[in-house]
């Protein structure tokens, strides 16, 4: 009901993302918290309770659009546009326009990340 200008996608994600299950640094590395990736999630290291999201602004992309119906230009729009714009930087990011950050990622057919550009530059 809201619309993709006034619902952002959003992750916490961390370390594990696209890795198998095991432990990971949450936080700068060495002085952080293990966190533990099982089953998809990230859990404490104990596994008795969540401790960060282990899937990437892709998999929301990808839930939102197959799973909540929400047509890919406006799933995609929450996940760019508008939280750029919810902290005031939609000026610099968040769109592709002349003047602003070309920093994007090139999905394929099934929503799978096959490039990732920062600043204009393929970086994967």
């Amino acid at each position: 009901m809201k619309g993709p200008d006034r619902l952002a996608l959003v992750t916490d994600s961390m370390r594990a993302v696209d890795l198998p299950d095991g432990e990971y640094w949450f936080g700068a590395e060495g002085t952080g918290e293990r966190v533990r990736k099982l089953d998809g999630v990230g859990v404490t290291v104990e596994g008795t309770a969540l401790a960060s999201g282990v899937m990437g602004m892709d998999h929301g992309v990808r839930t939102m659009h197959r799973t909540a119906g929400v047509p890919l230009p406006e799933a995609v729009r929450m996940a760019s546009l508008t939280p750029a714009r919810i902290i005031g930087l939609d000026a610099e990011i968040g769109s592709l326009e002349v003047g602003k950050r070309a920093d994007f990622v090139v999905m394929d057919a099934e929503l799978n990340v096959r490039q990732v550009y920062v600043g204009g530059k393929r970086i994967v």
